[in-house]
């Protein structure tokens, strides 16, 4: 079947909750149904509570029969910068590369992530995304009949996508801040300059400010940085310094609540 003739279901994993938003089909989907599950987070095996309440929620047929997008938060995902290098020709060895970079950036923790690399013309960096293999496995493991798996990305990049067409070759600092973790990227030159993604305490609203300095102090913005952020916390500090360059990331659905979840 056609996925203009199927339903899409957007599911945003976190460790802490859970969120849904079924769109109607057709060329110009809407949202129609949407939901969020608060959770209470697993240390052992971070995404264990969340796909419990996706099995729950796929259950009751109103979510059921929709072609399914896995938008995972930045809990789940690692990312790393993968310079640019001319030597590197085709997909296979820009993946070797990749795999170098996350072997030498994290060590054996790295040996059962799955790892792609976003798109970019050759010769420039790009970003590398590593996912666990086990939650992959545990993903397409839990679609039950009815539904099928269109994709499965990081809320990072579905959120850099929204602007990322307008940034051109203009300095910007991307931001994503949910709930204990702030991840910061640097962009410019219409290429990635660096990428870090931290705990940070859940009661301090000067984190991710403070997050910012210190990447700023390694990989230094130019003044007219612009900084792209995307806050699910509602609650964080921006610099004094930055204040007039900050620009929030634009809603998917413009004036529908689906636009504050995750995915």
């Amino acid at each position: 079947m056609s996925p203009l003739w199927r339903d899409r279901l957007i599911v945003g994993l976190a460790p802490d909750r859970l969120t849904a938003v079924r769109l109607g089909r057709g060329l110009r989907p809407r949202p129609i149904r949407q939901c969020e599950v608060r959770l209470d987070a697993d240390s052992t095996t971070p995404w264990r509570p969340c796909l419990a309440a996706f099995h729950d929620l796929v259950r009751d047929a109103k979510w059921q029969t929709a072609s399914i997008d896995f938008v995972l938060s930045s809990h789940f995902v690692r990312y790393a910068v993968i310079p640019g290098d001319p030597h590197a020709q085709t997909a296979d060895e820009r993946a070797a590369l990749g795999v170098i970079v996350f072997r030498k950036t994290f060590g054996s923790l790295c040996q059962d992530w799955h790892i792609t690399l976003s798109e970019s013309p050759k010769g420039l960096s790009t970003l590398g995304a590593a996912i666990p293999s086990g939650l992959l496995e545990d993903l397409r493991a839990s679609v039950g009949k009815g539904c099928r798996i269109h994709s499965i990305r990081p809320d990072l990049m579905e959120t850099f996508n929204r602007v990322g067409a307008s940034l051109k070759d203009s300095p910007a600092i991307f931001a994503l801040v949910e709930s204990g973790r702030a991840t910061i990227a640097h962009v410019a030159d219409g290429a990635w300059k660096s990428i870090t993604s931290r705990l940070v305490p859940l009661d301090d609203a000067n984190a991710f400010a403070h997050a910012l300095e210190e990447e700023a102090a390694f990989c230094p913005f130019p003044e007219n940085t612009t900084l792209w952020i995307r806050d699910l916390t509602g609650t964080t500090a921006i610099p004094a310094d930055m204040t007039g360059r900050v620009r929030p990331v634009p809603v998917p659905w413009p004036g529908h609540p689906a636009a504050a979840f995750l995915a």
